[in-house]
């Protein structure tokens, strides 16, 4: 019989940049291989260099989720309404983490008087979004410097009602 570890759902701290960093390493890794090539995934790991994720926490408000004080996931909320970095350790991912991280972090974009919230979503995320309610903006790609692309999506969610997030036992 396995025991579920409580986990705990806390603000980001500078002393956490390594293991996010680590944990948004892994994930792309992990998660896009064989979905994009290496040039994006490449670009991925640029994008989420620790510079971007202190900036980005700094002018918003990041999260991260903790098991036995270990850093699982994590998620960050822009000035500007957009959520962004939501990455979920492999091993983990389909137990409702990132649904508990999203959720939270649309109730925080409430909080700080947003309407609606936005975010770019990755070929391997978009239908998680989708089930979240987002929709659709637009799909969009960017060329990589051997010519590959890197396929993503704009997508956003009017923030009227709150989802249905259903508890899981953590």
């Amino acid at each position: 019989m396995t025991i579920q570890q409580p986990m705990t759902l806390r603000a980001f701290q500078v002393a956490d940049l390594q293991p996010v960093r680590g944990l948004v390493t892994q994930t792309i890794d992990v998660s896009f291989a064989g979905v994009y090539a290496p040039s994006a995934i490449r670009h991925f790991k640029r994008h989420h260099s620790g510079k971007e994720i202190l900036d980005d926490a700094a002018g918003g408000y990041a999260v991260v989720l903790e098991r036995n004080g270990a850093i699982v996931a994590t998620g960050t909320l822009t000035a500007k309404g957009k959520i962004t970095r939501v990455y979920v350790r492999p091993d983990l991912q389909g137990q409702g983490l990132g649904k508990r991280i999203m959720a939270h972090l649309e109730q925080q974009a409430r909080g700080r008087g947003h309407t609606s919230v936005f975010l770019n979503a990755s070929l391997v995320a978009r239908a998680f979004y989708e089930a979240l309610g987002y929709r659709l903006r637009e799909a969009k790609s960017a060329t990589m410097e051997d010519g590959q692309r890197l396929e993503y999506f704009e997508m956003d969610r009017p923030l009227a009602d709150p989802p249905h997030v259903p508890r899981s036992p953590m």
